[in-house]
Protein backbone atom coordinates (compact mmCIF):
# COMPACT_ATOMS: atom_id res chain seq x y z
CA UNK A 1 0.00 0.00 0.00
CA UNK A 2 1.50 3.32 -1.12
CA UNK A 3 0.44 6.68 0.30
CA UNK A 4 -0.50 9.12 -2.45
CA UNK A 5 1.57 11.82 -0.75
CA UNK A 6 3.79 11.36 2.27
CA UNK A 7 5.85 14.52 2.16
CA UNK A 8 6.66 16.48 5.32
CA UNK A 9 5.98 19.75 3.55
CA UNK A 10 3.06 21.35 1.71
CA UNK A 11 1.80 19.43 -1.32
CA UNK A 12 2.59 21.26 -4.56
CA UNK A 13 -0.36 21.32 -6.95
CA UNK A 14 -0.47 22.05 -10.67
CA UNK A 15 -4.00 23.18 -11.50
CA UNK A 16 -5.30 22.29 -14.99
CA UNK A 17 -8.33 24.11 -16.39
CA UNK A 18 -9.93 25.00 -19.70
CA UNK A 19 -12.93 27.01 -18.50
CA UNK A 20 -13.90 30.00 -16.34
CA UNK A 21 -12.16 28.65 -13.24
CA UNK A 22 -15.28 28.30 -11.07
CA UNK A 23 -14.25 24.81 -10.01
CA UNK A 24 -10.79 25.77 -8.71
CA UNK A 25 -11.39 29.07 -6.89
CA UNK A 26 -12.08 27.42 -3.52
CA UNK A 27 -8.92 25.35 -3.97
CA UNK A 28 -6.84 28.45 -4.58
CA UNK A 29 -8.41 30.38 -1.73
CA UNK A 30 -7.63 27.51 0.66
CA UNK A 31 -3.95 27.15 -0.19
CA UNK A 32 -1.69 27.47 2.82
CA UNK A 33 -0.42 25.06 5.43
CA UNK A 34 -1.12 21.67 3.82
CA UNK A 35 -0.85 22.51 0.10
CA UNK A 36 0.23 25.26 -2.26
CA UNK A 37 -0.51 26.01 -5.90
CA UNK A 38 2.69 25.59 -7.88
CA UNK A 39 1.37 26.62 -11.31
CA UNK A 40 -1.79 27.00 -13.37
CA UNK A 41 -1.89 25.29 -16.75
CA UNK A 42 -4.46 25.70 -19.50
CA UNK A 43 -4.88 24.30 -23.00
CA UNK A 44 -7.31 27.12 -23.87
CA UNK A 45 -6.17 30.75 -24.19
CA UNK A 46 -9.72 32.02 -23.59
CA UNK A 47 -9.91 30.30 -20.20
CA UNK A 48 -9.64 32.11 -16.87
CA UNK A 49 -6.08 30.86 -16.31
CA UNK A 50 -4.39 34.23 -16.78
CA UNK A 51 -7.02 36.03 -14.71
CA UNK A 52 -6.64 33.59 -11.82
CA UNK A 53 -2.87 33.66 -12.04
CA UNK A 54 -2.94 37.44 -11.72
CA UNK A 55 -5.49 37.37 -8.90
CA UNK A 56 -3.54 34.85 -6.81
CA UNK A 57 -0.05 35.91 -7.98
CA UNK A 58 0.74 32.50 -9.47
CA UNK A 59 2.77 31.40 -12.49
CA UNK A 60 0.75 30.33 -15.53
CA UNK A 61 1.52 28.20 -18.58
CA UNK A 62 -0.84 28.24 -21.57
CA UNK A 63 -0.49 26.10 -24.67
CA UNK A 64 -3.36 26.20 -27.16
CA UNK A 65 -4.23 22.58 -27.96
CA UNK A 66 -6.34 23.53 -30.97
CA UNK A 67 -3.44 25.48 -32.48
CA UNK A 68 -1.00 22.69 -31.54
CA UNK A 69 -3.10 20.15 -33.48
CA UNK A 70 -3.75 22.42 -36.48
CA UNK A 71 -0.02 23.03 -36.93
CA UNK A 72 0.49 19.26 -37.11
CA UNK A 73 -2.44 18.64 -39.41
CA UNK A 74 -4.16 16.53 -36.77
CA UNK A 75 -7.53 16.36 -35.06
CA UNK A 76 -7.77 17.04 -31.35
CA UNK A 77 -8.83 13.41 -30.84
CA UNK A 78 -5.54 12.09 -32.28
CA UNK A 79 -3.89 10.59 -29.19
CA UNK A 80 -0.48 10.39 -30.85
CA UNK A 81 -0.47 14.18 -31.14
CA UNK A 82 -1.96 14.41 -27.65
CA UNK A 83 1.09 12.58 -26.32
CA UNK A 84 3.32 15.16 -28.00
CA UNK A 85 1.24 17.92 -26.43
CA UNK A 86 1.45 16.31 -22.99
CA UNK A 87 5.19 15.80 -23.36
CA UNK A 88 5.52 19.56 -23.95
CA UNK A 89 3.33 20.17 -20.90
CA UNK A 90 5.43 17.86 -18.72
CA UNK A 91 8.57 19.74 -19.75
CA UNK A 92 6.90 23.08 -19.04
CA UNK A 93 5.80 21.93 -15.59
CA UNK A 94 9.16 20.50 -14.55
CA UNK A 95 10.54 23.80 -13.30
CA UNK A 96 7.61 24.25 -10.91
CA UNK A 97 8.10 20.85 -9.21
CA UNK A 98 4.44 19.87 -8.71
CA UNK A 99 3.60 16.74 -6.76
CA UNK A 100 0.17 16.29 -8.31
CA UNK A 101 -1.96 17.59 -11.15
CA UNK A 102 -5.52 18.56 -10.23
CA UNK A 103 -7.75 18.74 -13.30
CA UNK A 104 -10.99 20.64 -12.75
CA UNK A 105 -12.79 21.96 -15.79
CA UNK A 106 -9.96 20.65 -17.99
CA UNK A 107 -11.42 19.57 -21.33
CA UNK A 108 -8.66 17.25 -22.59
CA UNK A 109 -7.72 13.68 -21.80
CA UNK A 110 -4.18 13.34 -20.52
CA UNK A 111 -1.78 10.68 -21.72
CA UNK A 112 1.35 8.79 -20.72
CA UNK A 113 3.86 11.69 -20.55
CA UNK A 114 1.83 13.17 -17.67
CA UNK A 115 0.23 10.04 -16.18
CA UNK A 116 3.58 8.29 -15.82
CA UNK A 117 5.27 11.29 -14.24
CA UNK A 118 2.63 12.68 -11.87
CA UNK A 119 -0.30 11.66 -9.74
CA UNK A 120 -3.16 13.09 -11.81
CA UNK A 121 -6.55 13.66 -10.18
CA UNK A 122 -9.63 14.55 -12.20
CA UNK A 123 -12.94 16.14 -11.28
CA UNK A 124 -16.01 14.71 -13.03
CA UNK A 125 -19.46 16.28 -12.79
CA UNK A 126 -21.32 13.04 -12.09
CA UNK A 127 -21.32 10.36 -9.42
CA UNK A 128 -18.75 7.78 -10.55
CA UNK A 129 -19.90 5.40 -7.83
CA UNK A 130 -22.98 4.68 -9.98
CA UNK A 131 -22.03 1.67 -12.09
CA UNK A 132 -23.61 -0.66 -14.62
CA UNK A 133 -23.59 -4.45 -14.35
CA UNK A 134 -20.11 -4.57 -15.90
CA UNK A 135 -18.71 -2.11 -13.37
CA UNK A 136 -18.46 0.83 -15.78
CA UNK A 137 -19.58 4.35 -14.78
CA UNK A 138 -23.15 5.16 -15.76
CA UNK A 139 -22.40 8.78 -16.64
CA UNK A 140 -18.91 9.22 -18.16
CA UNK A 141 -18.01 11.68 -20.88
CA UNK A 142 -18.29 15.35 -21.67
CA UNK A 143 -21.98 15.99 -20.86
CA UNK A 144 -22.65 14.11 -17.63
CA UNK A 145 -25.18 16.52 -16.12
CA UNK A 146 -27.36 16.39 -19.24
CA UNK A 147 -27.07 12.61 -19.20
CA UNK A 148 -28.14 12.43 -15.56
CA UNK A 149 -31.16 14.64 -16.24
CA UNK A 150 -32.10 12.50 -19.26
CA UNK A 151 -31.87 9.36 -17.11
CA UNK A 152 -34.60 10.61 -14.79
CA UNK A 153 -32.51 10.64 -11.60
CA UNK A 154 -33.56 13.30 -9.10
CA UNK A 155 -30.07 14.18 -7.83
CA UNK A 156 -26.56 14.54 -9.20
CA UNK A 157 -23.14 14.64 -7.53
CA UNK A 158 -19.53 15.26 -8.59
CA UNK A 159 -16.57 12.91 -8.15
CA UNK A 160 -12.81 13.08 -7.92
CA UNK A 161 -10.78 10.13 -9.15
CA UNK A 162 -7.25 9.13 -10.06
CA UNK A 163 -6.91 9.66 -13.81
CA UNK A 164 -5.96 6.80 -16.11
CA UNK A 165 -5.76 6.72 -19.93
CA UNK A 166 -9.45 5.80 -20.27
CA UNK A 167 -11.94 8.65 -19.83
CA UNK A 168 -13.49 8.90 -16.35
CA UNK A 169 -12.10 5.56 -15.21
CA UNK A 170 -9.58 5.07 -12.42
CA UNK A 171 -10.10 4.72 -8.66
CA UNK A 172 -12.67 7.09 -7.16
CA UNK A 173 -11.47 9.23 -4.27
CA UNK A 174 -14.40 11.36 -3.11
CA UNK A 175 -18.03 12.14 -3.96
CA UNK A 176 -19.67 15.53 -3.38
CA UNK A 177 -22.95 16.26 -1.71
CA UNK A 178 -25.98 15.49 -3.88
CA UNK A 179 -27.67 18.38 -5.71
CA UNK A 180 -31.30 18.31 -6.78
CA UNK A 181 -31.73 18.00 -10.52
CA UNK A 182 -33.67 20.71 -12.36
CA UNK A 183 -34.99 20.55 -15.90
CA UNK A 184 -32.47 23.17 -17.01
CA UNK A 185 -28.98 21.75 -17.50
CA UNK A 186 -27.25 25.10 -16.95
CA UNK A 187 -28.97 25.76 -13.63
CA UNK A 188 -28.21 22.24 -12.40
CA UNK A 189 -24.56 22.55 -13.43
CA UNK A 190 -24.21 25.91 -11.71
CA UNK A 191 -25.48 24.50 -8.41
CA UNK A 192 -23.39 21.35 -8.75
CA UNK A 193 -20.23 23.35 -9.43
CA UNK A 194 -20.49 24.98 -6.01
CA UNK A 195 -20.37 21.54 -4.38
CA UNK A 196 -17.73 20.39 -6.86
CA UNK A 197 -15.45 23.29 -5.96
CA UNK A 198 -15.58 22.25 -2.31
CA UNK A 199 -14.94 18.65 -3.35
CA UNK A 200 -11.78 19.63 -5.24
CA UNK A 201 -10.44 21.50 -2.23
CA UNK A 202 -11.26 18.67 0.18
CA UNK A 203 -9.70 16.04 -2.06
CA UNK A 204 -6.43 17.96 -2.35
CA UNK A 205 -6.37 18.61 1.41
CA UNK A 206 -6.86 14.91 2.21
CA UNK A 207 -4.10 13.93 -0.23
CA UNK A 208 -1.82 16.57 1.30
CA UNK A 209 -2.56 15.23 4.79
CA UNK A 210 -1.49 11.73 3.73
CA UNK A 211 -4.95 10.24 4.27
CA UNK A 212 -5.17 8.48 0.89
CA UNK A 213 -3.18 5.43 -0.15
CA UNK A 214 -3.44 3.00 -3.04
CA UNK A 215 -2.75 -0.65 -3.69
CA UNK A 216 -3.53 -1.66 -7.26
CA UNK A 217 -7.03 -0.42 -8.02
CA UNK A 218 -8.00 -0.18 -4.36
CA UNK A 219 -7.97 3.20 -2.63
CA UNK A 220 -7.51 3.41 1.13
CA UNK A 221 -8.48 6.31 3.36
CA UNK A 222 -7.07 6.38 6.87
CA UNK A 223 -5.83 2.81 6.18
CA UNK A 224 -9.33 1.50 5.40
CA UNK A 225 -10.27 0.39 1.85
CA UNK A 226 -12.95 2.34 0.02
CA UNK A 227 -14.87 0.93 -2.95
CA UNK A 228 -16.37 3.86 -4.82
CA UNK A 229 -15.09 6.92 -2.99
CA UNK A 230 -15.92 8.79 0.19
CA UNK A 231 -18.41 11.59 0.79
CA UNK A 232 -16.73 14.96 0.92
Amino acid sequence: METLFAGKRPLRVAVFLSDDGTLVRQLMQGAGKSYEIAVIFSDTPASAARELAGMFKLPVVINDIEDFCIKRGAKRTDMRVREQFDAFTATALAGYNPDIIMMAGYASLVSAPLLERYLVVNLHLADLSLRDASGNPLFPGLHPVADVIASGLSTVAASTHIAVPEMDQGPVLMISNQVLVEADVGQTEARLKQEAGRLVKNTVEWIAEGRFAREGETVFCDARPTKWGLPS
